[in-house]
């Protein structure tokens, strides 16, 4: 996956990152509970430690990612 993935633009990984965050989105409560029994959290706290947390990170790479990954001079 990793010579795939680096081979890909950043509109492909773009469209990735909306796919797996719709993914997230269905199968969050599925997620909350193995978290709730792996750690202990409630339900609450893993909606807001999983679910949210990991959605912002990815909405966050999907539109500045490719201006951060982008190349600079030094």
């Amino acid at each position: 996956a990793h010579v795939t993935w680096s081979e890909s633009s950043f509109a492909e990984r773009r469209a990735v990152f909306r796919e797996l965050m719709d993914e997230i989105l269905v199968l969050q409560e599925e997620i909350c509970k193995e978290s709730v029994n792996g750690t202990g959290k409630t339900m609450m706290e893993a909606t807001y430690g999983e679910i949210m947390t990991t959605l912002e990170k990815l909405r966050w790479l999907k539109n500045e990612g490719e201006k951060i990954l982008s190349p600079e001079p030094r």
